[in-house]
């Protein structure tokens, strides 16, 4: 098992300690809630990302940030608001939710318990529906790492990602917030220390 972990965390670089330059990846389960008006959709899923940190003051760090959510067999529910769209709940097809964008990451030492805060354009997109919408989210994580090395740690990780989408491209799910949360394993590797 740690052979595979430590595998993972070569595959999957990430931030170790608040200072340098820093990459993360982080991979795990999540489940995603889109609404508005007329209609709920839930689906659980897999979500994976990106990112790296710049020290800008001692634990206070400066972070891009990129995310992605697939949501599978959405279960989705509409209660009579938009005719054209199936009544029953979608046993097919993906959700789409993805995010680039930067933000802030602080660092609480000597637990080693970082909570970032990432501003991102997002962009979703439902397989079941042919419909996409792009919007402004906020993105928060938080992360417990345990050190491996001077230059790796592996660590545990809770998101919520919140977008409003103010309208579609295609199709009538206008006016929709998709609301994700997931549980991640992360690894973290310090590039400048």
């Amino acid at each position: 098992m740690r052979v595979l972990l430590l595998a993972v965390a070569a595959a999957l670089p990430a931030r170790v300690a608040a200072e340098g330059v820093s990459v993360r990846g982080f991979a795990g389960l999540t489940h995603v809630r889109t609404w508005n008006d007329g209609y709920t959709t839930d689906a659980d899923g897999i979500g994976f990302g990106l990112r790296m940190a710049f020290s800008v003051f001692n634990d206070l760090d400066l972070i891009f940030e990129f995310i992605e959510n697939v949501g599978f067999n959405p279960d989705s529910h509409f209660p009579g608001h938009y005719p054209d769209l199936p009544v029953d709940p979608v046993d097919h097809g993906r959700s789409y939710n993805y995010g680039v964008g930067v933000g802030l990451s602080y660092t609480f030492l000597p637990a080693n318990i970082d909570v970032s805060a990432t501003l991102m354009a997002a962009n979703s997109t439902a397989s079941y529906q042919d419909w996409k919408a792009s919007a402004p989210a906020f993105n928060v994580m938080a992360n417990k790492s345990w050190t491996l090395s001077d230059d790796w740690s592996l660590g545990v990780a809770a998101q919520i990602f919140l977008a409003s989408f103010a309208d579609a491209k295609k199709g009538c799910l206008c006016g929709s917030t998709n609301l994700f949360g997931g549980v991640f394993f992360t690894a973290t590797h310090e590039l400048v220390p």
